[in-house]
């Protein structure tokens, strides 16, 4: 399937993470920069301009504790 992919991503505990601001929008913050960078590193690449990906993202909490 080429037109979707999957990310396992840990996350560190919330007491790790004392400090931060705003922490409720911290993780899609930073998906919202890695989506942003490769989107534009793409464009330029293939001297292309506009989206990559479609506006709806799906996330699911692991059954399992890696």
């Amino acid at each position: 399937m080429k037109n979707h992919f999957h990310l396992l991503v840990r996350m560190k505990p919330l007491e790790d993470l004392e400090g931060f601001e705003n922490l409720p929008g911290l993780y899609s913050r930073q998906f919202s920069n890695l989506f942003n960078a490769y989107t534009k590193a793409i464009n330029k690449a293939y001297n292309r301009k506009g989206s990559l990906f479609q506006k709806n993202f799906k996330r699911k909490k692991s059954k399992f504790n890696i």
